[in-house]
């Protein structure tokens, strides 16, 4: 087992506080865990699979101008996450829009008692990561090729089989069983601590699920365990909807000598 970098030795507790544009931003907890799921997509959108007049905006303004002019409800979703992250009620936040091009956002206003807050577009990656990060989000990554997370995603639906239906209630439930806890005694969680016992519950029972398979004589992992430790997650390397030159050879008999490399 190696340490890769400064990262991996880093303890993250799940409760802390940050500080972003002068709003102070906190976990949000499992009591708001419906409406987290819901409104999220605020936080997760994918810039460039948009189209392309959008997909070289700011990124709140893209929300803004995507909602003005197609009803996509993502502004309510951002000022609903807002109000969730910063412990502020909804009526907090008011839009500003450029008086000449109403669909052109200007910033969100903050009234945080008797201090006024703008968040700008400029500045609202700020709070899209912090937000993100307080909740145990992963951010997309916009340098990933958008065709080769859907094959990848494909791929991985595929390879489950039977889909099961999502229902939040039995989620909890089920963590709550876990972990040995009553479903109240989550309420009071933050959902990155939530979501970390799910992600531990999982990696544990996928470990040993492949460990019992490994004993099982004449079988053998194409490409390694794909949960080698019941504590680690596995290095990711390359993509599910990415094939070898040699494994395409020895799976189809095409390639290999039949097309030689000239020096």
């Amino acid at each position: 087992m190696g340490i890769s970098d400064n990262n991996s030795l880093q303890i993250v507790w799940g409760n802390e506080e940050k500080s972003v544009c002068g709003l102070t931003l906190y976990p949000i907890t499992m009591a708001h865990y419906s409406e987290w799921l819901t409104h999220k997509r605020a936080l997760i959108v994918r810039q460039s699979t948009l189209p392309a007049v959008y997909a070289f905006m700011p990124y709140l303004s893209a929300l803004h101008a995507l909602d003005f002019e197609r009803h996509t409800g993502f502004v309510f979703d951002v000022i609903k996450i807002l109000a969730l992250s910063t412990r502020l009620p909804f009526e907090a936040f008011d839009l500003r829009v450029f008086s000449e091009e109403k669909g052109k956002l200007a910033y969100i206003n903050v009234a945080n008692g008797e201090k006024q807050v703008q968040i700008t577009p400029e500045c609202f990656p700020q709070f899209r990561e912090a937000i993100a990060a307080l909740n145990g989000e992963k951010l997309p990554d916009e340098g990933d090729n958008p065709e080769l997370i859907a094959a990848e995603q494909d791929i991985l639906s595929a390879r489950r089989g039977v889909q099961v239906d999502f229902n939040a209630n039995t989620l909890v439930a089920s963590v709550a069983h876990q972990c040995n806890v009553s479903k109240r005694q989550i309420k009071d969680w933050t959902i990155f601590e939530f979501e970390e016992r799910r992600a531990c519950i999982e990696r544990d029972k996928n470990h040993l699920i492949c460990a019992i398979a490994e004993k099982m004589p004449m079988f053998k992992w194409a490409k390694g365990n794909p949960y080698p430790s019941w504590c680690f997650d596995a290095t990711k390397t390359g993509s599910v909807a990415l094939e070898s030159f040699n494994d395409f050879s020895q799976r189809t008999g095409i390639g290999g000598s039949q097309f030689p490399v000239q020096t």
